[in-house]
């Protein structure tokens, strides 16, 4: 006897994979993520959301997404706010390279 197949909403498998439900239902509609109407409703299976982690594809479209969003941020912000933004980002990549450095110089 088959097992019954276990169906999340967009808000469960958002809230269980922590995106907003309407990336969700953009994944679902678009078809990166398969899922199949129940009614208006998208509904996942447990399993396509499953397979979906562990597909490659999973990995772009989180990169695509999360650059979307770092977009649509800069482009809200001030002239100033970016450019206090830029400093803090070299900021940053200085302190990545100084860490690199030092653990190079570490492990010689």
């Amino acid at each position: 006897m088959p097992i019954a197949e276990v169906y999340l909403s967009v808000q469960e498998a958002g809230k269980l994979l922590g995106v907003d439900p309407e990336t969700i239902r953009i994944y679902c509609r678009d078809g990166r993520l398969r899922a199949r109407k129940a009614g208006r409703k998208w509904v996942i299976a447990e399993s396509d959301l499953a397979e979906w982690l562990d597909s490659p594809t999973r990995r772009i479209t989180e990169k695509s997404v999360t650059a979307k969003r770092l977009l649509r941020t800069i482009l809200r912000m001030s002239p100033e706010e970016i450019e206090l933004a830029a400093n803090m980002l070299h900021a940053a990549r200085s302190l990545y390279n100084l860490e690199q450095h030092i653990s190079t110089q570490e492990d010689e």
